[in-house]
């Protein structure tokens, strides 16, 4: 960025663009003369709208994926006010040109840069990653309100580099707990999804700060959002953290290793025949009947996350100890991959469940296949 600001007098903003977009071609056309020897295609793959289906599954069922894109939402939000109103008041009030407006950046990244490599390195090292984020937050605050009363460039680029700090400190706390709170078989989709939500608001934070300073003034503005950002965090903290992502440091996605039904099949299915549903008939001993309560909502969601399309929980009203599980799967190629995603935690809790069942035999599991000419024709 500082070469960038050194040559803007010297060849002007409109070449300096010109040359970054051809940059941007010429790695874009090495890109896709790259060619790279082609793996050997798993036997269950998705297509891209099954791929997509199943990472809004995932989101809408994974409690702590929803924790971190809530995060990862407010904090876009709120930082959108940096980037939106900082060239305002360099470029309007303090009448900078373009080369200072670049410095101004450049002290900025700065920050950033110092952050990652000294200061974050030693906060890992003593505070939870959620007690960290939340300091990062009050020096956000603090940034936001001195941008809204340092009219001096030099004082301002101090500013900035605090703001490189805040932001970076925040920015990698949340981003590291993403990583965590991802299985390996959805990191893909979920840092797609993580990327576009995050950049999704801080268009419209800056949509939104660009219009409310054009009304109320940029010093209104900046006061507003610096001290939303310590109410916030204080009305969290009375809430013992509902959007804490210390959760993420217990986290295990190791594999549960669940082998895919043995049944002796009389066709050979193919990946597209489908839906599948598995039902699970079990008994309970009466007294511990109400013990199964507490593992509904949890086996719910660890199916529903992994590929199921549904799972239900039913009892007998004429044997109270006797219930029936149905799960539907959308294809052969889904239960495949749920097998797959099951992780060794949520075997545990599944075997858990199971052994609540009263009897010698294990539960009665059975599998069924929508009948389709293909699947009659196999």
């Amino acid at each position: 960025m500082f070469s960038f600001q050194a040559m803007i007098p010297l060849i002007g903003t409109n070449t300096i663009f010109a040359a970054n977009g051809a940059c941007f071609l010429l790695i874009n056309l090495a890109l896709m003369r790259w060619r790279q020897p082609k793996a050997q295609p798993h036997s269950a793959m998705e297509d891209f709208f099954q791929s997509f289906a199943t990472a809004v599954h995932y989101v809408r069922y994974a409690p702590g994926m929803q924790v971190i894109l809530a995060r990862q939402v407010l904090f876009s939000l709120l930082v959108a006010a940096i980037p939106a109103l900082l060239p305002v008041i360099g470029l309007k009030e303090l009448h900078i040109d373009a080369a200072e407006l670049g410095l101004l950046y450049t002290i900025m990244g700065l920050g950033s840069v110092i952050t990652a490599a000294f200061i974050l390195p030693w906060g890992r090292a003593r505070y939870s990653p959620n007690t960290l984020t939340r300091l990062a937050a009050y020096l956000l605050a603090l940034v936001i309100l001195l941008m809204a009363f340092v009219r001096q460039t030099q004082l301002l680029l101090v500013v900035a580099a605090f703001a490189g700090v805040a932001w970076t400190s925040t920015a990698n706390g949340l981003w590291l707990a993403g990583q965590r709170a991802m299985p390996a078989w959805a990191r893909g989709r979920m840092n797609a999804t993580v990327i576009m939500s995050s950049q999704g608001a801080m268009a419209l934070g800056g949509v939104i700060y660009g219009t409310t300073a054009q009304t109320f003034g940029v010093r209104t503005v900046l006061v507003a959002v610096a001290v939303f950002i310590p109410v916030m965090l204080l009305t969290f903290k009375l809430l013992s953290s509902p959007l804490s992502i210390d959760f993420t440091q217990r986290l295990s996605f190791e594999s549960g290793s669940v082998t895919p039904s043995s049944q002796n099949f009389i066709h050979v299915l193919q990946p597209r025949d489908g839906p599948v549903l598995i039902t699970i008939d079990f008994q309970v001993d009466e007294p511990r009947g109400r013990e199964i309560d507490s593992f509904i909502s949890v086996l719910r969601l660890i199916h529903l996350r992994n590929g199921a399309y549904s799972w239900q929980l039913f009892a007998d009203p004429a044997r109270p100890n006797q219930f029936h599980v149905e799960i539907m799967m959308p294809s052969w190629s889904q239960y495949l991959l749920h097998c797959e995603r099951i992780t060794k935690a949520e075997k545990e809790v599944i075997d858990r469940a199971l052994s609540l069942h009263l009897g010698k035999n294990p539960p009665e599991t059975r599998m069924y296949i929508r009948v389709s000419k293909t699947f009659r024709d196999a």
